[in-house]
C-alpha cells in the first residue's frame, strides 16, 4: 500500500482520531483499530490479503472489545451492519460505517 492511500484515508478519518487505538503495519499494509465509547470499534484493513485492496479500496471488520484492554477484542459478526467483513469499501464507506458502528 502506498503512503499516499494510507495518508488519503488518514486525512479522511480526522473527527476520528480520538477512537483510534492502535495502528499496525500488517501484510505489507496497515491496520487502524477503532475503539467507540459503546465497546465497538472497527478494525480498518489494507493490505496485500485484504478484499479491497486491489481496487485501492479497504476492509472493515466490526468488533467487539471484551474488556478495557485494547487488545482484547473479537471481530463481532451478528450486528444490524453486517453478519461478516465488510470488503471493497471506500473511504465514504468507511466514515459512513464508523458512523453506524458509534450509534450500535
Amino acid at each position: 500500500m502506498t503512503t499516499f492511500k494510507t495518508n488519503t484515508i488518514m486525512k479522511k478519518i480526522k473527527d476520528f482520531t480520538s477512537y483510534i487505538v492502535d495502528i499496525n503495519t500488517v501484510n505489507r499494509g496497515m491496520q487502524v483499530l477503532f475503539r467507540f465509547p459503546n465497546n465497538f470499534g472497527i478494525s480498518l484493513v489494507c493490505h496485500s490479503f485484504s478484499y479491497g485492496n486491489d481496487s485501492d479500496e479497504f476492509e472493515i471488520a466490526i468488533i467487539n472489545y471484551n474488556s478495557e484492554d485494547n487488545d482484547d477484542w473479537d471481530i463481532f459478526y451478528t450486528t444490524e451492519l453486517t453478519q461478516d467483513v465488510l470488503g471493497y469499501q471506500s473511504k465514504e464507506d468507511v466514515i459512513d460505517v464508523i458512523q453506524k458502528t458509534i450509534a450500535l
